[in-house]
């Protein structure tokens, strides 16, 4: 109860009182004797201590009311208060973890060697685009497709015709750059990519056709499906659509399946794709700065003979290895 409510009972309490002694005391008056005027004054005296009694107990009652949402909006500030702390405390410590293990000399060495990847991928496109000469503008590289560094790498030896029959596991533009590569230098070589998602099948095969190099290259749709090799399980590309991949394969890229598709994904390559490989091919692991990948070369130089060439520091890693031999 407000102070306002408070006088308004008050004022209510006392006119009531100030109604009934003027009654008690008309009714007196009328009454022969001197006590009269003394029972109306002592009437009046008594509904205007009810009265006054009324609001100081109405008082009191709003103050101890008043006190208690006091408190109760004092507990809740100091619980909100003790919750933000909470929660700023734990959000600073990352913060002054990271303001401590990023000291201003490593930041400017971090910008650097940014600006320095960002200059060579730049670099690269411009040589792509030199080397090959296209008559259409080329598509994006980046994010997952192949990047420029190690496209013009590969595109390269296609280039010196080290490398006419290729294949790779994934399709888009490298499958292009490729295409386009294979025309230019003679267009007597090949590039078969293999794809597990239709709709990308189809947008590399319109690609091809758009830059006008659909003759020498093809794209063969393999969805996933779920493989052994050596009793470990898989998914890789089905093996029926595999069959129609030409042997002595020269070049090998392998640039998927994606690592969203499980743990060391792109292992089953050199176990399922050995038989079409050529005496001395060359195979080419993208994203190979992933910790996957990584052991995945052991695994082959370890278990199928392949023998390290080099370990590119291309944007996202790449390594290339060498088939010594192709019966395990």
């Amino acid at each position: 109860m407000n102070k306002r409510r408070i006088v308004i009972v008050a004022a209510l309490l006392s006119s009531a009182a100030a109604l009934v002694a003027a009654a008690i005391g008309f009714s007196v008056a009328t009454i022969d004797g001197a006590d009269g005027p003394t029972l109306a004054f002592g009437a009046a005296l008594g509904f205007g201590a009810m009265a006054i009694t009324s609001l100081i107990v109405l008082y009191l009652v709003d103050q101890r009311r008043s006190a208690a949402r006091l408190r109760e909006v004092q507990r809740d500030v100091r619980r909100n208060s003790d919750e933000l702390r909470s929660t700023l405390r734990h959000l600073r410590q990352p913060l002054d973890a990271a303001s401590k293990a990023v000291s201003r000399p490593m930041l400017d060495r971090r910008l650097a060697d940014t600006s320095f990847q960002l200059y060579r991928q730049l670099e690269a496109r411009y040589v792509l685009e030199r080397l090959l000469e296209p008559v259409r503008p080329l598509p994006p590289l980046r994010g997952w497709a192949l990047s420029p560094d190690i496209a013009v790498e590969l595109v390269e030896r296609v280039l010196a015709r080290k490398a006419r029959r290729i294949l790779e596991t994934g399709s888009g533009v490298s499958t292009l750059l490729f295409a386009l590569a294979i025309q230019k230098s003679g267009g007597d070589g090949r590039v078969v990519a293999v794809e597990h998602d239709e709709q990308w099948a189809q947008h590399t095969r319109r690609l091809l056709e758009h830059h006008g190099c659909s003759d020498v290259a093809e794209v063969i749709h393999a969805p996933l499906a779920h493989v052994h090799v050596d009793g470990d399980p898989y998914d890789w590309y089905q093996s029926e659509q595999l069959a129609a991949i030409p042997a002595d394969i020269d070049l090998l890229l392998i640039d998927g399946p994606p690592a969203s598709t499980g743990p060391r994904s792109r292992f089953p390559a050199l176990p399922l794709l050995r038989h079409t490989l050529a005496p001395d091919a060359r195979v080419f692991l993208d994203d190979a700065k992933r910790d996957d990948e990584q052991a995945i070369v052991g695994e082959w130089i370890e278990r199928f003979g392949a023998e390290m060439v080099a370990m590119h520091r291309h944007e996202k890693g790449s390594a290339e290895l060498r088939i010594v031999r192709t019966a395990w």
